[in-house]
């Protein structure tokens, strides 16, 4: 099955999750999204999702701008942050570099943002 995703980022906002536990719930999900004919029009058979392990150790984890371009890491971001506090967002240097990973860099492309929340 083919999705029209290039990449599928998780965040764990709870502290709970593990690489394996979102791997295994995800895997489970598209297995049983698959399954069900009313989902897929119909159109494609079953698949089986297997989680087949971690493949990078939390030590080694990079920033999300080397996986996504920077327009899709601000998008990830505001979506993430919207009705917090831009000053307080953006004097977090570690949760910037987490995301940019430089401070200066998420500063530069968060510098226009705004985030209201919608009314």
């Amino acid at each position: 099955m083919s999705w029209g995703w290039p990449a599928v980022i998780t965040v764990d906002t709870s502290g709970n999750s593990t690489a394996t536990s979102v791997g295994t719930d995800l895997a489970k999900l598209l297995t049983d999204f698959s399954a069900d004919p009313k989902k897929t029009m119909g159109k494609i058979k079953k698949q089986n999702y297997v989680y087949r392990g971690e493949v990078s150790k939390q030590d080694d984890l990079a920033p999300i701008s080397k996986y996504i371009m920077d327009d899709d890491v601000v998008a990830l971001f505001v979506a993430l942050y919207t009705g917090y506090d831009k000053e307080e967002l953006l004097s977090d240097d570690n949760l910037l570099e987490s995301f940019f990973d430089s401070a200066e860099a998420g500063k530069d492309l968060l510098k226009f943002e705004t985030f209201d929340t919608v009314k």
